[in-house]
C-alpha cells in the first residue's frame, strides 16, 4: 500500500449560524426568569440599550412606544444601512428553508445563563452533549432525553415514547440513549437500578487490564442482572446457592456492587433550596374561549438611548471609530428587541396550538388530556420541529387546571375501544386509582391491571402497564402486599 501526503483543495458545503442567529436561539430557549438576567446583562454591556424611563423627563425615547417600524427607524438614523433593507425580511430562523435541525454546530453552553450558583445535572449533561461528535438529529434527541432525566440521574422517558413524540425511529433514540450513558456521572440515563449499576460496573471494568479483575466484574454483572433483590436484602446464602462460585469471590463481587452509586445525579445542584416556578405563558378562560398572555420580562420596555441616537443622527465632527462603534451597538440593541418580540410571538403561536388540541384538558382536567407530538404542533404553527422543542424548553404555563411544564402536554397515548386517543398520563391516573382501592392482602398484578384496563376499552399491553406503574413510582404487587 502506497501512503503519502499530497496538498490539495476540496469544496465542502457547510451551514453555519451567525452570532445574531445564535443569540436569537438563546433568547428563544431561555425561560422568563433566566431571560430577565440575560437581558439585564445585555443592558449593562450595551450603552445604547436601556429600559424605558418616564417620557416626561425627556431622558429617553422608546422605539416601541411609537408606531414607527424598526427598519424605518434604523434607516432614519443610519441612512443606507443594509440592515434596514433586510430587517422586515428577517424571519428569526424559525420558518425559513434553513432548518436548525440541518445545521451541524456545537450549541452554546446555556449553563452560563443560569441564575443558579451551582451546576445542575441537566446543564452538565447538555455541556457534554454539545461537545460530542453527534449529528443534528442526535442533538435534538439528546436534548429531549436530557430534559427527561430526573434529579437522581434516571431517564424517565422510554425510547418508544420519545420516538413517538419526536416522530423518529426507536433505533435512533436508543442509540442516543447509549451515547448519554457514556457521560459523567457514571450510571446516568439508566432506566432502572439494575441498568444504572451495570453501566457503572462496565465503565470500571474497562478501566482495568487485569484479567482477574475482569472476572470479578463479570461476576458482579451477573449478580446485578439476576440477584439484585437478594443483594438489597442481604441474602448471601440464596446467592451462593444459585451461583457455583467460591464464597470469597461472590462476597467481593457483592462488595463491588454495594460501592456503586444508585443515584448518580444526586450530587448535582442544591436540592435543599426551594425551586420557584414562574409561568412563561398564562391561559385564562374568558366566557367560552381562552385568552393567552405571554409573560413580559420586565414591566418597562426596552429602548435605544436617546442621547446616542442623536449622535448617530448628527454625525457632525464625530470620530469615525466612535460612530462605527455606536452603529454596531445600535444594530445589536435593535436585534435583541427584535428577538424578544419574535420570541413572544412564537410562544403565543405554539401555546395557541396546544390550547386548540388540549381544550378538553383545560376544561375537565387530566381525563381530557390528549396525546400530542412536537411534529403535530410544528405543522400547525408552520415552524421547524426543533424550533418548537427549543421554544417549550424549560418553560411553564399557568392554566385553569394549575401550573404545568409546556412539555407536559406532549405525551404519548393509547387508542381506546371507540377509536379515541387517550394520553399515557390519563392511563397512569387510572392505574393509580385502581391500585388505591385494591385489597392490600392480595394486590393486583400487572397482568390483572392489564385485563382491567382492556375491559374498560383501553388496548394496552402488560409491558406498557408495568412501565406506566413504575413511572408513577408504584412498586410491584409483591412489594405492595401487606400481611394482616
Amino acid at each position: 500500500m502506497n501512503l503519502e501526503q499530497r496538498p490539495g483543495t476540496t469544496q465542502i458545503q457547510k451551514l453555519s449560524l451567525t452570532p445574531e442567529m445564535r443569540q436569537s436561539l438563546i433568547i428563544l430557549q431561555l425561560p422568563v426568569v433566566e431571560l430577565q438576567g440575560y437581558v439585564s446583562q445585555q443592558v449593562i454591556e450595551n450603552c445604547l440599550l436601556e429600559y424605558e424611563t418616564d417620557a416626561a423627563t425627556g431622558d429617553s425615547e422608546g422605539l416601541f412606544a411609537t408606531d414607527q417600524p424598526i427598519a424605518e427607524s434604523l434607516e432614519n438614523v443610519v441612512p443606507g444601512d443594509p440592515l434596514a433593507a433586510d430587517w422586515n425580511n428577517t424571519n428569526y430562523g424559525m420558518d425559513s428553508a434553513l432548518k436548525i435541525s440541518e445545521i451541524n454546530i456545537i450549541s452554546p453552553d446555556y449553563a452560563q445563563f443560569s441564575l443558579s450558583g451551582e451546576t445542575s445535572l441537566r446543564d452538565y449533561l447538555l455541556f457534554q452533549l454539545h461537545i460530542s461528535p453527534v449529528t443534528p438529529r442526535q442533538m435534538i434527541i439528546g436534548e429531549y432525553l436530557i430534559e427527561n432525566i430526573n434529579h437522581d440521574g434516571y431517564l424517565a422517558a422510554e425510547p418508544e415514547e420519545t420516538a413517538q413524540s419526536l416522530g423518529m425511529d426507536c433505533a435512533e433514540v436508543d442509540a442516543v440513549v447509549q451515547i448519554i450513558q457514556t457521560f459523567e456521572p457514571p450510571g446516568v440515563a439508566a432506566r432502572n437500578l439494575s441498568e444504572c449499576l451495570r453501566i457503572q460496573l462496565i465503565i470500571q471494568k474497562n478501566s482495568f487490564e487485569n484479567p482477574l479483575l475482569h472476572h470479578q466484574y463479570d461476576l458482579a454483572l451477573y449478580i446485578t442482572d439476576n440477584h439484585l433483590s437478594e443483594v438489597a436484602e442481604g441474602r448471601m446464602k440464596r446467592i451462593l446457592k444459585n451461583i457455583n462460585q467460591p464464597m470469597a469471590e461472590v462476597t467481593q463481587a457483592v462488595e463491588l456492587i454495594k460501592r456503586l452509586d444508585p443515584k448518580p445525579g444526586r450530587n448535582f445542584g442544591n436540592n435543599d433550596k426551594p425551586n420557584y416556578i414562574f409561568p412563561d405563558v398564562t391561559v385564562i378562560k374568558n366566557d367560552h374561549h381562552f385568552v393567552i398572555e405571554v409573560t413580559e420580562i420586565s414591566p418597562v420596555k426596552l429602548q435605544v438611548n436617546h442621547y446616542y441616537r442623536q449622535l448617530l443622527n448628527q454625525q457632525v465632527h464625530a470620530d469615525s471609530e466612535a460612530i462605527d462603534f455606536l452603529k454596531e451597538r445600535y444594530h445589536k440593541a435593535l436585534w435583541i428587541m427584535k428577538c424578544l418580540e419574535q420570541r413572544k410571538n412564537t410562544l403565543h403561536k405554539i401555546t395557541a396550538a396546544i390550547v386548540e388540541v388540549q381544550q378538553e384538558f383545560l376544561q375537565k382536567g387530566l381525563p381530557g388530556l390528549r396525546p400530542l407530538t412536537l411534529q403535530k404542533i410544528a405543522v400547525m404553527v408552520g415552524l421547524d420541529e426543533s424550533t418548537v422543542s427549543r421554544a417549550i424548553h424549560g418553560k411553564y404555563i399557568l392554566t385553569p387546571q394549575g401550573m404545568y411544564a409546556l412539555k407536559y402536554f406532549f405525551a404519548s397515548g393509547v387508542r381506546s375501544e371507540d377509536g379515541a386517543s387517550v394520553s399515557s398520563k390519563s392511563i397512569q391516573r387510572l392505574i393509580r386509582e385502581i391500585i388505591a382501592v385494591e385489597n392490600p392482602a392480595a394486590p393486583l398484578s400487572d397482568q390483572q391491571l392489564t385485563e382491567m384496563l382492556n375491559h374498560k376499552g383501553f388496548h394496552i399491553s402488560r409491558r406498557t402497564v408495568t412501565k406506566y406503574r413504575e413511572a408513577i413510582l408504584i412498586p410491584s404487587s409483591n412489594k405492595r402486599r401487606k400481611y394482616l
